[in-house]
Order: structure tokens, then C-alpha cells, then sequence
């Protein structure tokens, strides 16, 4: 639910000589459920998410452990500078999709394309229907979030299910990788919803919670598959 905000302005009357200021209260404005995205015209998505990644892990990791995720441009596909919709950017980054979608053997149990990460339960359920005119009739889904199913029932369905496109929260995408039955094996394009701000303007880096299990998300499982001489599986800041 969105937080209400009470604005208690004061607005006082000119007064007279003998009159004392008249005082009154604005009603109370509710500030819209509807989520805003803010671009920031001036950043430069990559080296924030990179400065950001390695400010997480500075008192944490050593230097070498951190520069094994110093991961370098060609990590990178191309930002969502332009503010396409989440379909048209996919279409942009992902010119092979139709390929991947028809190739049965490409398609294994458990093991995406392209996984989507979001700040919350609700925010993952609106990219997942926002990224509808990208993935196809064809393309199979796996919501990965807390309020869609259970942890094992989502790992249940993983393993017996071949999947192309996911969309969830970072904490049960790594609970899911680590009971193996998510995979990375096929993983083209981890898109992150950068841009995006919840009601209270913060960005999935900016609340504690959220940014914590991203960032340990890509020690544990990511940085593993990211690296131009390594797989090529790319981050994508949407």
C-alpha cells in the first residue's frame, strides 16, 4: 500500500490591528499508489552501479575478492539511456531472442534467458506484463518472487519445467540458485530495474534490504558467468 503524507501547512491571514492571524489547515493530500520512474539525465548507469557494487563490498571482501567483480564494459549490454518500455528495450538488447525461443535444444529445465530483477514483489509482476510483446506466445515464464508461490513449490516447478524468461526479487532468486534449482547455464541478459523509484524515491540500490541481496546475488552467483572472456552473459540496467 502507498504511505499516506500529511501536509499540516499553516497558512496565515494578513491581519489586522485587532484581529489575531486566522489559521488554516490544508486537507490532507494522498500522495498516488502509482510507482514513478525518475531518469537521471547526467549518470552514467554502469560506473554507479559498479561504484555502488564496490562500496557494498569494501569493508567486507578483500581487494582481490572485489576485483573479481570489477566487471568491465564489455560485462555490460546497452543501458536504457533512451527510457523504452521494458518490451522495446528487450527487443534492443535481445536480437537473438526469437533464435533461443525456437531452438528446443537451447531450452533447458530451470535455466533462463534472461532473468529480470526488481525491488519487490508487486514491481516484478508489473514487468512481467509490461515485457509481454517481447517474450512471444512460445516464451515460458517463472515468477520468482515471495507472494507468487512458495519457495519450494517455485523450485518444484524449476526443475520440472524448461523456462526462457524470469522475473523476480533478488533474495528469492538467490534462495532458488542456491537450492540448484534455478540455473545460469543458459543466462544471456541479468536485467536490473535501475531507474525505477518506489513512492519514497529509492531505487532497488538505495533500500538497504533490496540492495544487500543484490549485490550478494552477484558475488555468489553472477560474477561467476560475467566477463568478456568468460560466458556471455551480460548485465543490462533497464
Amino acid at each position: 500500500m502507498a504511505d499516506d503524507l500529511v501536509d499540516d501547512f499553516i497558512l496565515n491571514d494578513v491581519p489586522s490591528d485587532t484581529e489575531e492571524p486566522k489559521r488554516k489547515k490544508r486537507k490532507k493530500k494522498r500522495i498516488s499508489e502509482e510507482p514513478k520512474i525518475v531518469i537521471e539525465d547526467n549518470e552514467d548507469p554502469k560506473e554507479d552501479f559498479l561504484d555502488k557494487l564496490d562500496d557494498f563490498f569494501k569493508h567486507n571482501l578483500s581487494s582481490i575478492e572485489r576485483e573479481a567483480m570489477n566487471f568491465g564494459e564489455g560485462s555490460f549490454l546497452t543501458s536504457n539511456i533512451n527510457h523504452k518500455t521494458l518490451s522495446d528495450y528487450l527487443k534492443e538488447i535481445m536480437t537473438d531472442w526469437d533464435k533461443l525461443i525456437n531452438d528446443k535444444t537451447k531450452s533447458k529445465k530451470g535455466s533462463p534467458f534472461i532473468i529480470v530483477l526488481a525491488s519487490s514483489a508487486l514491481r516484478a509482476v508489473d514487468l512481467n506484463r509490461e515485457a509481454n510483446d517481447f517474450k512471444t506466445k512460445k516464451c515460458k515464464t517463472a515468477k520468482l518472487f515471495a507472494k507468487h508461490m512458495k519457495l519450494k513449490d517455485q523450485s518444484q516447478f524449476l526443475e520440472k519445467n524448461d523456462i526462457h524468461f524470469a522475473v523476480g526479487t533478488p533474495n528469492r532468486v538467490s534462495s532458488l540458485l542456491e537450492l540448484g534449482s534455478l540455473q545460469t547455464g543458459q543466462l544471456k541478459a541479468i536485467v536490473i530495474d535501475w531507474y525505477w523509484k518506489d513512492l519514497k524515491q529509492r531505487k532497488i540500490v538505495n533500500i538497504p534490504e533490496t540492495r544487500k541481496d543484490l549485490f550478494v546475488l552477484f558475488q555468489k552467483h553472477f560474477s561467476s558467468c560475467l566477463g568478456t572472456d568468460q560466458l556471455d552473459t551480460k548485465i543490462a540496467l533497464f
